[in-house]
């Protein structure tokens, strides 16, 4: 019997990616689909929760049509139906008791409870069980006393039974989307975790007993309802990794600042107004992102954070930077995009590792020269603000591949921005720009150029010279014709012409080999432009 892969169940969908599908093609599936879920994801998950993930993704994109579709594809058009999960599980269970394996993947089999045969597998270490149906985990999981690794990613579990605290060699667990709105007391004795994963729940506090898992090195609690973190959290003293990306945290305890090996902080959509002084003291930390919350203000302690490589605090309510964020020596990435900003200090000259400044849509006013100093820097991003004039210096930045500055108040670009010859993308739109200086031109690999929304009257000829060009946006000019030279932009594929003023264009635009679209509409164009100088009339 065969059928369509889209008239199937989520149950069975699931069975026939996990067991019908090579990882090579899962691979591929995952990367058309959600780029984001790479092969190392697979490896280091399982392929059992890479499926589930990449399907749960899809869902919450309401997508999940294209996983069918592109699973349908990898099969042949068609499918044999897969047995019940249960007798797949009983099956996988026997060949590990047979081979003495001690790794078991029971993921994607919707089991509903655990066949009493698996608890006899006394020497299991790896135990995957992704996405399944399982509401609670029965008393005799302690029978596995020799497991490291246990992930229930994705199941309905709504408590845990303390007897899991027998799983004394227990380093990795994965809890993540479930019902739990408590941390069993079970798993705070498990003191030998270094990994505790109870992101997607309904967790609303961390209790203090989680000063127990002494060993902890990361823990991830993003998308739950959290109000406060405990105190003891301070005794973790050897946690690398914090997430609680998405709760309730309305402020941060001063104990925070104790994790000393702490390098990941993630509060990004909490409801964080300050940022304790003491943040200065995580000599360790390498990432903080603080996206989407209250801050009004940065402490001057930020300056202290030495290793920091990532500071992301974009959507607050910050009007300043702090003069001294020069110190941050390795810093890589600042992002403060949506926050109120007028000024950014001289000193962010001296941050010479930076590779990415994303300051958009805040009140900036000007561009200081000492951004030039900035020799790393490959994206720049300062798209909405109030900027009037682009300074020279700008074309010191000789490894930029990315230079947003649209809707601002510019009505001149130096001639120095030639000097980007790595620039892929420039967007300029939105400006006061009555010209572009023939440098712009020189940009040859420029892939997306932006210059809708001013007031150009004119295309100078050179623009043939961007041969790498994809995407030119033109619209809302006022712009009477465009020169013959956009014939040898071979490889664009969408043009933007619309809303200026252009009468005549060439005739042979439409035949440029990759043009997917072209929009012309708002212009009085009357006729197309042969080779010879002759024209013919059009109405469009």
């Amino acid at each position: 019997m065969s059928e369509k892969v889209n008239t199937i169940s989520k149950t069975e969908l699931l069975k026939q990616m996990r067991f019908k599908l090579s990882s090579e093609q899962l691979t591929e599936i995952g990367e058309f689909l959600c780029p984001s879920k790479s092969e190392n994801k697979m490896k280091n998950t399982g392929i059992g929760h890479y499926i589930v993930e990449l399907y749960n993704t899809l869902e919450s994109n309401n997508r999940p049509e294209s996983l069918y579709s592109c699973v349908f594809k990898k099969l042949g058009g068609k499918y044999q139906p897969l047995p019940e999960g249960e007798v797949i599980a009983l099956d996988l269970i026997q060949d590990v008791a047979k081979t003495g394996n001690d790794f078991l993947d029971l993921s994607c089999l919707s089991l509903k409870h655990l066949p009493n045969e698996l608890f006899k597998l006394k020497n299991l270490k790896t135990l995957l069980l992704a996405g399944n149906e399982l509401t609670k985990l029965p008393k005799e999981i302690e029978c596995l006393s020799n497991l490291t690794r246990l992930d229930l990613f994705s199941n309905k579990l709504t408590s845990i039974h303390e007897s899991i605290s027998k799983l004394s060699s227990l380093e990795f667990l994965d809890l993540s989307k479930n019902n739990l709105e408590d941390i069993s007391n079970g798993i705070l004795l498990l003191d030998k975790l270094k990994s505790l994963n109870l992101s997607n729940n309904k967790l609303a506090y961390i209790p203090n007993e989680v000063k127990g898992l002494a060993n902890l090195e990361e823990l991830l609690l993003r998308y739950n309802e959290i109000t406060n973190i405990a105190n003891e959290i301070n005794h973790l003293e050897k946690l690398k990794i914090l997430d609680l990306l998405s709760n309730n945290l309305t402020y941060l305890p001063k104990e925070i600042v104790l994790l000393g090996n702490l390098e990941i902080l993630n509060l990004c959509d909490n409801k964080l107004d300050k940022i304790p002084e003491e943040i200065g003291l995580l000599k360790n930390l390498k990432e903080i992102d603080l996206h989407f919350n209250q801050v009004q203000e940065l402490p001057n302690s930020i300056n202290s954070l030495a290793s920091l490589e990532v500071l992301d605090l974009g959507m607050n309510s910050l009007t300043s930077i702090p003069e001294g964020i020069g110190s941050l020596a390795k810093l890589k990435v600042l992002e403060l995009g949506g926050n109120k900003i007028r000024n950014i200090p001289r000193g962010i000259g001296f941050l010479t590792n930076l590779e990415k400044v994303g300051i958009l849509h805040n009140e900036l006013i000007e561009i200081p020269k000492e951004m030039g100093y900035l020799e790393n820097l490959k994206e720049l991003e300062l798209t909405g603000n109030k900027i009037t004039s682009i300074p020279k210096e700008i074309g010191l930045l000789r490894k930029l591949e990315i230079l947003y500055l649209g809707n601002n108040q510019i009505t001149e670009v130096p001639k120095e921005i030639g000097f980007l010859s790595k620039l892929k993308s420039l967007s300029l739109g939105g400006n006061g720009l009555s010209e572009i200086p023939k440098e712009v031109f020189y940009l040859t690999k420029l892939e997306y150029l932006g210059l809708g929304g001013n007031t150009l009257t004119g295309l100078l000829k050179e623009i043939g010279a961007l041969s790498e060009l994809k995407m030119l946006g033109l619209t809302g000019n006022l712009l009477t014709s465009i020169p013959r030279e956009i014939l040898l932009l071979n490889k664009v594929q969408i043009l933007h012409l619309s809303n200026n003023k252009i009468t005549v264009i060439p005739s042979e635009i439409f035949c440029l080999p990759n043009l997917k679209g072209i929009n012309l509409s708002g212009n009085p164009l009357t006729h197309l432009e042969n080779k010879d100088g002759s024209r013919i009339a059009c109405k469009f």
